[in-house]
């Protein structure tokens, strides 16, 4: 849909990801399931 800011499931793919800010950003949705396979994340 037009307009709309969604989180991506290939967020997912970036598994040396250790600090994510999603703040201010407009986005709608939900945060994927698959975040779980960011195995170094430390804070979100």
């Amino acid at each position: 849909e037009a307009g709309r800011r969604l989180i991506l499931p290939e967020l997912g793919n970036l598994t040396s990801l250790f600090d994510l800010n999603l703040a201010n950003n407009n986005l709608e949705g939900q945060i994927p399931d698959n975040i779980s396979s960011c195995i170094n994340l430390i804070s979100l």
